[in-house]
């Protein structure tokens, strides 16, 4: 949608992937290596999968990346920038209520992103409370949180193939993911242990 939106006004889309804050910080790499390198007007930054702990200083390593030109955070928000924010809330009791009604699915696993992502601490809560509310109406129900890292397909893979590894009684009905990339991931361990 993006990149077709640019077409009609005569731009281009160029898309590069950096680390995440934290990991550029600890590394002492810039957060885009190719900023100085590749000419942009202005950035879109997935702050929701950069950015695993909104720290103050966050803000100014962004502003400081694109020395003045334009920046939209989408996922997070990001002090002094504006920001496209995902409903987050809805849409996993949604989920939730689709899983234990629908499917009558009892027995779940939630592979979560990082501690400090507000996506991750609001999903895994609604996750937590839809579970304790199923019980309190009388169904026997379980839930079990890992944490996956970051929203890689790498992490959401590692986290379900070490949980199952670890649980070979096979003992949930269905996996709920913090992300859709969690989800591939783990989708990855589930199709090879059919």
């Amino acid at each position: 949608g993006i990149r077709d939106r640019a077409r009609e006004y005569g731009m281009d889309v160029v898309c590069f992937q950096g680390e995440s804050v934290d990991r550029s910080r600890d590394s002492g790499l810039p957060l885009f290596p190719l900023n100085g390198h590749v000419p942009v007007d202005g950035a879109i930054i997935l702050t929701a999968t950069m950015i695993e702990r909104n720290r103050a200083g966050d803000a100014k390593r962004f502003a400081e990346a694109f020395e003045g030109r334009p920046v939209v955070a989408i996922g997070n928000r990001l002090r002094g920038f504006p920001a496209i924010l995902a409903k987050t809330r809805a849409p996993m009791r949604e989920l939730m209520d689709h899983l234990l009604a629908d499917h009558g699915y009892r027995r779940f696993l939630y592979v979560g992103g990082p501690d400090g992502n507000s996506d991750n601490r609001l999903r895994e809560s609604v996750f937590r409370a839809s579970l304790e509310e199923a019980s309190a109406r009388g169904d026997d129900c379980s839930g079990t949180v890992v944490t996956g890292g970051l929203f890689f397909e790498s992490t959401g893979f590692t986290a379900l193939k070490e949980y199952v590894a670890a649980h070979p009684e096979r003992d949930i009905d269905a996996v709920v993911a913090a992300s859709d990339n969690t989800a591939v991931g783990a989708l990855r361990v589930i199709r090879a242990y059919r």
